[in-house]
């Protein structure tokens, strides 16, 4: 059986899907009474949105007595995800039941009372467990994060800042984790030389199909927790739109499917100006239907959908690609005062990736280069919408108005309470963004003035280009 829920795992990782659904499928039907198939299909229905066949999962575990401490933490996981915190509880119940001491579980349960705003009785339960004594680093890092987030919302910002920190050692020490500043900065350089003015000019005189059958991307840049969650959100309230998420096709085509397209041996963005390998308007249309083929695949669209979004962060990298195979689509910038942004990255539990919040600074570098890009992009002449989260979360019609426009869709009220969209977020933000709008975060970073002080030399270029200040 392990060797099957190795393969479903390898397959999750390498994207996968169809294969991974099987590979849970067969332990399964060959281990009905195991666990670990029930938790394997249950987490991959949630993470693609599929919620009915995910509680289904976790009921056929029950009626097969199949149920253990990782199962109903599992479901208990999911519930708060989607926003059942009642249910959520009853299910965290059953496994307290069964292990009342497990530090996993004393993690689920203080995130819960902090969500109900109980933040003295989440304090208690974590204050219940042994921090030292927690082996797993993986752990560590989790009960360290949760404990971040509520002192910080008990208003005890130097010890929340002292958690967050030794969080994200111990999340280093798991995962290896080293941001390499050198290896970073050369990257972003040699970026900025190949997407010269000239060589844009270039590979826009390669033409692109315009699929108007299709529904037309949006794409939201940004760095990580400086907004695109919300703003995924309402334009995703309105009728004519979807909000697809983070979608890691564009990564896919930077990563692999441009080498194989083109034939070229060369890396990325390299190929695409490869005299041994020519680009011509083929192969750029067979990047395209990469990615709107996979956002098919995703099902999430209908006869109405007259526009996608796709929220991956760090497409802001791409924009010239997203540019070259889609002059169709908006594209919209959403920036938040730096200090804000490194803060609330550093402060996030990432699943994966993200190297550069080793440490704040590392993080502050990183943000630097990618506004760096971004408005290098500008000047070579690529058009995109720049919104400020401050403008969206004080002036919130006025902005969504402008756009609205911008993307092309009259202005319908339900933009407005994006918050009652029962689509469910599925990265760091999905706490915040189904509540109505609000006003608190934005100088949260004052809250932490001795933390950012390190960050003035690295920031201050870009705080002042924004228009904010450092103090």
């Amino acid at each position: 059986m392990y060797a099957h829920v190795a393969k479903a795992e390898l397959d999750t990782q390498q994207r996968k899907p169809g294969s991974a659904e099987s590979e849970w499928k067969y332990i399964i039907e060959h281990h009905p009474a195991m666990a670990e198939g029930y938790i394997g299909l249950a987490n991959h229905y949630s993470d693609s949105g599929r919620y009915e066949e995910t509680h289904a999962q976790f009921l056929a575990a029950e009626e097969h007595g199949a149920t253990n401490l990782r199962l109903y933490h599992a479901w208990s996981n999911h519930e708060e995800k989607i926003h059942h915190l009642d249910e959520a509880e009853r299910i965290a119940q059953k496994a307290v039941d069964l292990n009342a001491s497990y530090p996993g579980l004393a993690i689920l349960r203080a995130k819960l009372a902090r969500r109900h705003k109980d933040f003295s009785g989440a304090l208690n339960i974590l204050e219940q467990v042994d921090n030292s004594a927690i082996e797993s680093q993986t752990i560590k890092a989790s009960y360290l994060f949760e404990l971040g987030n509520t002192l910080d919302k008990l208003g005890r910002y130097p010890e929340a800042f002292a958690a967050y920190d030794e969080a994200n050692q111990a999340k280093n020490n798991y995962i290896g984790r080293v941001y390499e500043p050198d290896v970073d900065s050369t990257r972003f350089k040699n970026w900025t030389k190949f997407f010269s003015k000239e060589n844009i000019q270039t590979l826009s005189r390669i033409p692109a199909t315009d699929d108007t059958n299709r529904p037309v991307p949006v794409f939201i840049v940004g760095f990580p927790r400086s907004g695109t969650s919300l703003l995924e959100q309402i334009i995703g309230a309105h009728p004519q739109a979807v909000p697809a998420g983070e979608l890691r096709f564009i990564g896919d085509i930077t990563n692999t499917r441009a080498q194989e397209i083109t034939g070229s041996q060369l890396p990325y963005p390299e190929l695409l100006l490869d005299e041994a390998a020519p680009l011509d308007a083929e192969k750029l249309q067979a990047m395209r239907e990469y990615y709107l083929s996979s956002v098919a695949a995703l099902d999430v669209t209908d006869s109405n959908t007259r526009r996608v979004t796709d929220k991956m962060p760090h497409n802001a990298l791409h924009v010239a690609l997203i540019s070259l195979l889609f002059p169709e689509s908006p594209i919209i910038h959403i920036s938040r005062h730096p200090f804000n942004s490194c803060l609330s990255a550093y402060f996030s539990n990432f699943k994966s990736g993200h190297r550069y919040t080793s440490s704040l600074e590392s993080t502050a570098e990183h943000y630097k280069h990618m506004m760096n890009m971004l408005e290098h992009y500008r000047e070579t002449g690529i058009k995109f919408l720049e919104i400020h989260y401050e403008e969206l979360v004080t002036d919130q019609e006025n902005t969504t108005r402008k756009i609205l426009e911008y993307v092309g869709m009259p202005w319908d009220d339900a933009c407005m309470q994006h918050h009652k969209s029962d689509r469910v977020v599925k990265t760091a933000s999905y706490e915040q963004v189904t509540q109505k709008i609000y006003t608190s975060s934005l100088y949260r970073y004052r809250n932490y003035h001795e933390a950012v002080q390190p960050l003035i030399p690295i920031l201050e270029s870009t705080i002042k280009k924004f228009g904010y200040t450092t103090d």
